[in-house]
């Protein structure tokens, strides 16, 4: 969906389908990457476990959200 998108907006930037697409696979993105921080919450609350296992949901997180940073498309892709 990205790919799809970054490629429309990058030969025209006002195509409004594009930008929807795009705004929504970031949206997608950062929400997969929000939720395994939550399951780091629900193994280190609900389920009683230890700091180690949900440090590895939240470092897996914050790598993802550093990774799918919103970004402006500037080339053909």
């Amino acid at each position: 969906m990205l790919a799809r998108a970054a490629t429309a907006l990058a030969k025209d930037a006002s195509e409004l389908k594009a930008v929807k697409q795009w705004e929504a696979g970031h949206v997608l993105g950062m929400a997969f990457a929000e939720s395994l921080a939550l399951w780091g919450v629900v193994v280190r609350m609900v389920l009683g476990g230890a700091l180690w296992q949900a440090s590895l949901f939240y470092s897996v997180s914050l790598v993802l959200l550093l990774y799918w940073t919103p970004r402006l498309p500037t080339e053909l892709a």
